[in-house]
């Protein structure tokens, strides 16, 4: 009698399923539920581990599993829970179509039923449904918190290069080796160097501190324009939504509401210079092919100069960009 081809397919997605041994579990239990049934033969147990499940396409191990299927590997898998195999309802129902057109049945076992069955779409479509809506409560719980947060004047955001968190309170301090990083950009483009100059010097430090961070005049315009080094927060500047294929971060214009928090980390820099900064950036002029100026720009340059040289006076005389 020919055995049944068999994997199984487990997935984690909190860091507390991890510790708790979740995954090893569940990897332990379908080896030992397969070696134990004459009818069946082992191909494999397939896994992702710390990633979410809205999206089918973003778990390697899966990918992985349904490669295998359509190439004719395995006749059945094994499966702890709808909400394990997938919590997207479309990408769910299409995935079980592809592997019973290749001649795979899927078995969930919380739900007890196998895709081999007549009402098979119609339990899968129900549960799957289930699943998701699940997932976008959880989403919801989170946006939430994240809002509530943000009203106190207390929001959870990445802090920026230049920062470290403090736990708990998700507390921002001048990491000092970075904050002296981002007090010479702000420095050198008040004085007039350019994007470049000032990328070229930002490497020079990163790696006399033995750092691997390499600075492209992306990052840097990306800091020169970043509020957070006054002290101030703008919070959700991108926002999550939710599409057919998952859920993926988007520049916030209008879609989640924003909150300007101030004075709420030690500022890097003062408004002032951050300012007249920005002033710099809008009129082009940290631009390399820049050769003449008018009279005004050469004016707005001076005083930004003048500004710099009476609030960095730390970083007076050193040559940059040599």
């Amino acid at each position: 009698m020919d055995r049944k081809r068999v994997a199984a397919y487990c997935r984690v997605s909190t860091a507390s399923d991890m510790q708790d041994g979740s995954y090893e579990t569940q990897v332990d239990y379908y080896k030992q539920k397969i070696a134990q049934n004459p009818e069946m033969q082992l191909v494999g147990v397939y896994g992702d581990l710390g990633i979410s499940g809205r999206s089918m396409k973003k778990r390697p191990g899966l990918q992985r599993l349904i490669r295998d299927c359509k190439a004719g590997k395995i006749d059945l898998i094994l499966v702890k829970s709808v909400s394990r195999f997938a919590r997207n309802m479309m990408e769910c129902v299409k995935t079980i179509r592809e592997l019973r057109a290749c001649g795979v049945v899927v078995a969930f076992e919380k739900e007890g039923f196998t895709t081999s069955s007549i009402q098979c779409e119609l339990i899968l479509s129900i549960m799957a449904t289930i699943a998701e809506q699940e997932s976008v409560s959880i989403g919801q719980n989170i946006t939430w918190s994240r809002s509530h947060r943000n009203q106190q004047g207390s929001p959870i955001e990445n802090q920026p290069y230049g920062y470290d968190k403090i736990m708990p309170g998700h507390i921002w301090k001048i990491n000092e080796r970075e904050g002296l990083v981002v007090q010479t950009a702000f420095y050198m483009a008040c004085n007039g160097y350019n994007y470049m100059d000032i990328m070229t010097e930002l490497n020079k430090m990163e790696a006399e501190h033995g750092s691997k961070r390499v600075w492209k005049n992306t990052p840097v315009k990306y800091m020169l324009n970043n509020t957070s080094y006054t002290g101030d927060v703008l919070t959700n500047k991108n926002c999550s939504v939710v599409t057919p294929e998952g859920t993926k971060s988007v520049k916030n214009d209008g879609l989640v509401d924003q909150f300007y928090i101030e004075e709420h980390h030690e500022p890097l820099v003062s408004h002032a210079v951050f300012d007249i900064v920005q002033e710099l950036v809008e009129r082009h002029l940290l631009f390399s092919q820049r050769k003449n100026y008018s009279q005004e720009e050469e004016a707005l340059m001076a005083q930004a100069a003048h500004l710099a040289y009476s609030e960095f006076e730390h970083l007076r005389g050193k040559t940059y960009a040599d």
